[in-house]
């Protein structure tokens, strides 16, 4: 009797561990499922991110656009902040430009490329045009692009790969030192733009900046030799039907 009574608490003894060792898998299956359902939210959540980020991004090779998109003509500028020639360009035709944007006439593509960093080395240009892209993001692109060409330093000298420096020109646009714009500019926050249209300029092997175009034509924009002048640009751009 004693026997049956040890065998029949052995029995109780292994159901309650079974018992429990059902409700401790159950447990882990539920926990496994919980997991498997975030990590799966997880990369959803990060392919949704990647996805709108790539989207978003896979339009940021395209140029900065000034003027009216419905303009009858239109002038594409390769330009790089560091390159005498672009300043030369900005000097002469800057304004013209700008009125010609004014009147509905004119709408610029500008391309900002590093071309003078690949050639003498440094980092200017292509933060340069960081900062540009951050001053686009504050609306402020037109006039920090006079900025940075009336500032600009001898191609010699990689000024413009200081970041104070940058935002200590970006002090003569008014309302343009604000805190998303020195953000944007002491980190870096446009690097991948500048990049990656520095990148479409030079898989391009187009000719080294100042390169212009109205209407996918090539303009001669040299200051000696016989170039076009502001005046021939206007009457240019005045003659596009609308």
């Amino acid at each position: 009797m004693e026997d049956d009574g040890t065998d029949r608490e052995q029995l109780r003894v292994d159901r309650e561990l079974s018992r429990q060792d059902n409700r401790r898998l159950r447990a882990l299956k539920l926990t496994g499922v919980a997991v498997f359902v975030v990590g799966i939210a997880t990369l959803a959540g990060i392919a949704v991110g990647v996805t709108g980020k790539g989207g978003s991004e896979s339009t940021q090779e395209r140029p900065v656009v000034t003027g009216p998109r419905r303009a009858p003509a239109t002038l594409t500028v390769y330009e790089d902040f560091r390159c005498r020639g672009c300043r030369d360009f900005e000097e002469r035709f800057g304004r013209t430009v700008e009125d010609l944007q004014r009147s509905g006439r004119l709408r610029t593509e500008h391309h900002l490329v590093a071309r003078i960093d690949d050639t003498r080395g440094g980092h200017g240009s292509v933060r340069a045009a960081e900062a540009a892209l951050c001053a686009l993001d504050e609306h402020k692109f037109t006039p920090y692009r006079r900025v940075l060409y009336d500032g600009q330093p001898p191609e010699r000298k990689d000024t413009f790969a200081e970041r104070e420096h940058l935002l200590r020109l970006a002090e003569k646009v008014p309302g343009l030192s604000t805190r998303e714009f020195e953000k944007c500019v002491r980190h870096g926050l446009q690097a991948g733009r500048a990049d990656r249209m520095n990148a479409a300029y030079a898989d391009s092997r187009h000719a080294a900046p100042p390169l212009v175009l109205l209407d996918g034509k090539r303009l001669d924009v040299a200051r000696d030799g016989g170039g076009l002048t502001p005046r021939e640009l206007r009457k240019s751009v005045e003659g596009k039907r609308s």
